[in-house]
């Protein structure tokens, strides 16, 4: 709403202010955009102020007459307008119907309470009829018509009271009742044609308004449809220009495509005459491009059934694409070409030519075919390929193929692994191999020859050789790797290693042996003539410090003989002769001739029941104990109550003892040398004073104790603690004297030969007794010939006919079982024959004679039965 600007002081201002309030009052409707809400905004504003303005005035008589005649019901009730004004045009969020509603119901409260405070001749009648008339121009026809029936039910109550004298006695009314109804509604009629005329008008007013505001957007639509439509036509102006230019430019390209193209454009009609062509058929063919214009297609043709096919085709589907044909050249060179064809038609829909491409893919169809049989190779070799070979993304490492090999080394199959990321299928023991091939391959996209150990399915670890290189495969960089096994390889390595090791240990401890053995007797027999008369000496000597020296003289002889008994032990590389025998009574030999060095000791022995007989050497083990327990008795030798246990049990298959002491035991540092030969933590070795004065050692008994246990295939393990003592376990395997009944059913099941002819050689009677046992009786029932030594086996082979011999290397006498072997071989190139030793020498020289002779074998000693049968 615009207004016209005085330079009135304070009009300005004023118009703002009624502004604002119309803004606050026309709420929730548009401010924006003038409205009829807008206008009766304006006028209730104008009401509002009006009212404020001299309602305030009119608070002076109000008071005067509320001093004089006590009227405190008109004075609240103009008191209540003036707050309910300003509440209404200072608080915002008030629906206008609200304010409009509550203001007029105020203008019709005003005229009651003035009719009923000074009586009907005065302003009250003025009130109501401004609540008609301004209800009609606020709130519309509806509202107006209401104001009047209220205003005519009042007054007719009015009348009503005053003719029955209840109301209005007090007031001077009119001279009679005919006067009084005739002005009533006279006032009522008045009232309703003004009211219903100023709704109307307001309304009449502001549809005139609204129609010149619709007319006026009208004729704004029209002129931007104009507009509109002027840019449309210029702009398809513009484009037929810009078509016309494209249509000459595209006849161009076409044109220079059509010359240009290696692919073979052309047109035929619907019986195959050629109607065009492009001149790049002059690059594949024989024929120039004039030639073939004018000529059949069925004319170049390999097979006239081809091309009824093809037109077939065409006309059925109205195109064809990638479709292979042969044709003939000039001279009748057949080409094979990929054709796409399609069916022109006209504006009625019928065909009226065909176009197409051609391509000439004689070339690829060559290298195509040799591309298939070299995939169909490297397929083949593949997934042949002993080797694990495997594909994956370089990017996450997802499986993309695995070959046969890759699960038979890694027991992975392809479902386990294609699609799955390396992090999910680790086969990688250390990730740091890992690592590194990837760096490699990021640097040089090609590691060669990478030596790491993988995990398989089962968890067992196999040693590989990888190689490994990024291929691209189908627009996608993948790491291509091909595994060798060389587990058995490197096992095999390893054992010529350890192999050479013992070898190279052996010829020393030979050379020893040697000296040691010539020196043995000679030392020997020094010591037993210094110990002999040393001794005759104590007992003739009566001076104190005489008798002392030759003591001396005499531990120490005896110290030097158990030196040359441990390293001759230690240097002889000899086999174990077994019996049968029980561990716990060798224990109890062995504490009693240890008597007098266990004096002061504590000896405790417990002994679990069931312990079976022990095959092994009795020598070795006597030696073993007297070794373990000298120990024992030396690290208690600086304790007060000195305590040394021997325990022995079994556990399944093992024959178990233990020798504990709570002696000064052993630091963690030198836990790990203890089977060292020559290491010793006694005598001058002894910087923590652990052991008694007089105490020295050989360094050679814990080095013996391991090399009888391992010649044994037994196990010793050790638990000490500096200062808190010393256990030693040693476990033996239990070598049985007959099969048990699950071994027999076992042996049963399994694909092994009964009722043979067996030679069986064996010197020591507790092993061959077992071995003839279990061979000759159920359920093996062989016949077994035995023999005790080499002669004895050569005349029984020489006699009898044998499918088997068991034959052990060390025999007693000049021949040995090497010599058994190589005479039987003379006569008989292809008997099986098992060896049956533990001798280091023996298992060096079996394994080079075993590539030569596919019919031998060999099981070390002590062997389980179940193994020996099989």
């Amino acid at each position: 709403m615009k207004r016209k600007k005085y330079n009135i002081p304070g009009l300005d201002y004023f118009f703002r202010l009624q502004k604002s309030i119309v803004d606050r009052i026309v709420w929730p409707y548009s401010i924006e955009k003038d409205s009829l809400y807008r206008w009766r905004a304006f006028i209730l504003s104008s009401i509002l102020l009006a009212a404020l303005f001299f309602g305030s005035l009119a608070l002076i008589p109000a008071t005067v007459l509320v001093v004089k005649e006590n009227a405190w019901g008109l004075a609240l009730v103009d008191f209540s307008g003036l707050i309910l004004g300003v509440i209404f045009l200072s608080v915002h969020r008030i629906r206008f119907e609200i304010r409009a509603a509550i203001t007029l119901l105020m203008f019709y409260v005003i005229g009651l309470a003035v009719v009923l405070s000074v009586g009907p001749l005065s302003g009250g009648p003025a009130w109501l009829f401004a609540f008609a008339v301004l209800s009609g121009v606020l709130m519309g026809n509806y509202a107006a018509l209401a104001a009047i029936l209220m205003n005519a039910i009042f007054l007719s109550t009015i009348g009503i009271m005053i003719s029955t004298g209840k109301f209005g006695n007090e007031f001077p009314f009119f001279n009679s009742t005919q006067a009084m109804i005739a002005a009533g509604m006279n006032f009522i009629v008045l009232n309703a044609v003004t009211a219903v005329s100023v709704s109307a008008l307001v309304k009449g007013l502001f549809h005139i308004y609204s129609e010149k505001e619709k007319l006026a957007d009208s004729l704004k639509d029209e002129q931007l449809h104009l507009t509109e439509t002027k840019q449309t036509l210029e702009l398809e102006i513009q484009d037929r220009k810009q078509t016309g230019k494209a249509l000459l430019e595209s006849e161009t390209k076409y044109r220079r495509i059509y010359d240009n193209i290696l692919d073979v454009y052309f047109e035929s009609s619907l019986d195959g005459v050629i109607l065009e062509i492009s001149p790049s058929i002059e690059k594949h063919s024989q024929y120039k491009r004039e030639e073939l214009i004018g000529k059949s297609l069925y004319d170049i043709y390999a097979n006239p059934a081809d091309r009824d096919k093809l037109i077939e085709t065409i006309i059925q589907t109205g195109s064809v694409r990638d479709y292979e044909i042969i044709l003939t050249d000039k001279d009748g060179t057949p080409h094979t070409s990929s054709i796409n064809m399609e069916l022109i038609k006209d504006d009625k829909n019928n065909p009226i030519k065909i176009v197409g491409i051609f391509r000439d893919i004689t070339e690829f169809k060559k290298a195509d075919a040799k591309l298939r049989e070299s995939e169909e190779k490297f397929r083949t070799a593949f997934h042949t390929s002993p080797d694990a070979i495997n594909l994956n993304s370089i990017e996450d490492g997802v499986y993309l193929d695995i070959n046969d090999g890759f699960t038979k080394i890694l027991g992975y199959t392809r479902k386990d692994v294609i699609g799955k990321a390396s992090i999910e299928i680790n086969i990688w023991k250390d990730l740091k191999d890992r690592e590194l091939l990837l760096e490699g391959l990021h640097k040089y996209g090609l590691v060669e020859n990478l030596e790491a150990n993988f995990i398989g399915k089962d968890g067992q670890i196999r040693t590989g050789l990888m190689s490994a290189r990024v291929l691209g495969i189908a627009n996608q960089d993948v790491i291509l790797s091909i595994t060798r096994d060389i587990t058995e390889l490197k096992q095999a390595e390893q054992e010529k290693i350890n192999a050479q090791k013992i070898a190279g240990e052996q010829k020393k401890l030979a050379l020893v042996g040697q000296v040691a053995g010539k020196m043995a007797h000679d030392f020997n027999n020094i010591l037993g003539i210094i110990m002999g008369n040393a001794e005759l000496s104590l007992m003739d000597c009566k001076d104190a410090d005489t008798k002392k020296t030759l003591e001396l003289i005499f531990e120490q002889t005896l110290r030097g003989k158990n030196l040359t008994r441990n390293l001759v032990a230690f240097a002889k590389d000899q086999e174990p002769k077994q019996e049968f025998f029980s561990i716990s009574e060798k224990i109890d030999l062995v504490a009693n001739l240890m008597k007098k060095d266990l004096d002061g000791v504590e000896l405790i022995k417990e002994d679990k029941p069931g312990i079976p007989d022990l095959l092994a050497d009795p020598g070795m083990i006597e030696h073993m104990l007297v070794n373990l327990i000298q120990n024992s008795i030396h690290a208690v030798s600086m304790i007060e109550r000195p305590v040394i246990m021997i325990r022995a049990f079994c556990i399944k298959d093992n024959i178990c003892f233990e020798i504990e002491d709570n002696g000064c035991g052993i630091t963690k540092e030198n836990l790990e040398n203890i089977y060292e030969p020559s290491f010793t933590l006694k005598g001058t070795k002894d910087i923590t004073g652990s052991y008694g004065r007089t105490i020295k050692g050989t360094g050679y008994g814990m080095a013996n104790v391991k090399k009888y246990i391992e010649q044994h295939k037994g196990s010793i393990s050790v638990e000490s603690e500096f200062g808190s003592g010393t256990k030693f376990t040693i476990s033996l395997p239990v070598i049985k004297k007959e099969l048990t009944s699950e071994e027999k059913i076992e042996i049963q099941k399994e694909k092994i030969y009964f009722d043979k002819s067996i030679l069986l050689v064996e010197d020591e009677t507790a092993i061959s007794g077992v071995q003839y046992g279990i061979l000759s009786q159920e359920p093996c029932n062989h016949k077994v010939d035995v023999a005790n030594d080499g002669q004895a086996a050569m005349d029984l082979f020489k006699k009898n006919e044998y499918d088997l011999i068991s034959l052990d290397y060390i025999l007693p006498g000049k021949i040995n079982g090497m010599d058994v072997y190589n005479h039987i071989r003379l006569t008989d190139k292809t008997i099986p024959i098992l060896f049956i030793s533990g001798n280091i020498e023996f298992l060096e020289s079996i394994k080079e004679l075993k590539q030569k002779d596919a019919g031998i074998d060999h099981l070390s000693k002590p062997c389980q039965n179940k193994d020996y049968v099989n």
